[in-house]
């Protein structure tokens, strides 16, 4: 756990300084203080070892690749395991693996290196705005829980992220290109084509405060009585067509474990407040992204709470959820320059506990969760954290077999 925290720890003061310095600097120096958190992230994460379920799928299909055999060989001779994998990734693994010959954690660093460069891209006029995100992103357990994992997605993910500056230019021909580009990596990013269509019409879905609020608690009350699950079972054509197929006939197509607890409401509370403050944030700084970013999110959120029992389902709405640690930065930085009122401080004071509580979590639980840093090269805790995993599966699978039952 001493670890796992330093590390999280070190490199997320070392990327908002980094980036906080590039901020105040300019020319050659400023673009060199931008690049250190985008190398060091690049390392450090891509280094790291079991980050999930999904890290070790992609590690086992580059074990598994033979090179010496054609595409259409490894596919058959591995089905379960390579069909549902977009062509243009397997010859991403087929150029690092043959032609370049390279260690697995090269895959992983180039992935790392994606992920992080993009985020960065995409904020490079928004710097202060990214240092304070870069607080959110680890202390709400996005970059430990979630980057790292799903690989395919995260990068299409970021791919969107870094194309939504093309909608407020409307610039249709590189939002395509971006687009295409996510769609190499997972061909589920196809659904997010027709965001270009509404949002480059200066128009949100979300038109009022209230709308929001009424809106985000309606989705809280369906999620908290359970009124979704039997409607999700219906979605087995939709998985197999956003690329989540190999799931359908799983455990992970309805989980029976899942349930919106405490956790859920505290947030719930937090975006109540953000939504409240919402109009005073919008003017302040006067940047249609964060006004794309917002209605985004809650779009995510909602359907989050709409398909939270499917792993399959939810993640369709993970291109807007993840998002929500810039939102915070947004939220970080107005609180820093906004007028010093009473709601002002309360909200910043309710939002900077709910972040530095999610991250002692993540950090008190990373011994038996998949935050724990590790490195490829510390076999033994491996062999460790894949018992503890193993264990604690098991007692998921138990019990939900018990709730079946």
């Amino acid at each position: 756990m001493l670890e796992t925290f330093l590390v999280y720890t070190t490199l997320m003061i070392f990327m908002i300084y980094f980036t906080r310095r590039s901020a105040l600097t300019t020319g050659r120096r400023a673009r060199f203080y931008y690049c250190i958190p985008v190398v060091l992230y690049t390392l450090v994460f891509g280094l790291r070892y079991c980050v999930g379920m999904d890290y070790m799928a992609y590690l086992e299909i580059y074990k598994l690749w033979d090179t010496s055999l054609s595409i259409n060989d490894n596919i058959a001779q591995h089905l379960g395991i390579f069909e549902h994998l977009e062509r243009s990734f397997m010859w991403l693994i087929i150029f690092l693996k043959k032609i370049l010959n390279a260690h697995y954690s090269v895959f992983f660093i180039l992935f790392a290196f994606l992920e992080i460069s993009l985020i960065y891209r995409a904020f490079r006029e928004r710097k202060e705005v990214l240092a304070s995100s870069i607080f959110a992103f680890f202390a709400l357990g996005i970059a430990t829980n979630l980057f790292q994992n799903t690989l395919r997605q995260d990068v299409a993910m970021c791919i969107f992220l870094a194309s939504i500056p093309c909608i407020i230019k409307r610039d249709w021909v590189n939002y395509f290109i971006g687009i295409a580009l996510a769609c190499f990596f997972h061909k589920s990013a196809l659904i997010l084509l027709p965001i270009y269509f509404f949002y480059t019409k200066d128009r949100q879905i979300f038109k009022s405060d209230i709308t929001r609020i009424l809106t985000l608690t309606a989705f809280v009350i369906i999620a908290y009585f359970d009124l979704t699950n039997k409607i999700i079972l219906q979605f087995y054509h939709l998985a197999e067509v956003s690329g989540y197929g190999v799931y359908v006939n799983s455990q992970h197509m309805v989980s029976n474990g899942a349930s919106v607890g405490i956790g859920m409401l505290i947030k719930y509370a937090a975006y109540c407040i953000m939504i409240m403050l919402y109009k005073p944030v919008k003017e302040f700084h006067q940047d249609r992204f964060f006004e794309i970013l917002f209605d985004l999110v809650l779009i995510g959120l909602c359907g989050h709470l709409l398909c939270y029992r499917s792993l399959v389902l939810d993640r369709i709405f993970r291109y807007f959820t993840t998002f929500e640690f810039l939102i915070f930065g947004y939220y970080l930085v107005y609180f820093r320059h906004a007028p010093k009122t009473i709601s002002a401080w309360l909200g910043y004071l309710y939002i900077i506990l709910l972040i530095c509580m999610t991250y002692a979590q993540t950090i008190l639980y990373s011994n038996i969760t998949i935050s724990t840093y590790s490195t490829i090269y510390q076999t033994e805790k491996h062999a460790a954290q894949e018992e503890n995993r193993t264990l604690i599966l098991k007692a998921i699978n138990e019990n939900a077999q018990k709730q079946m039952q």
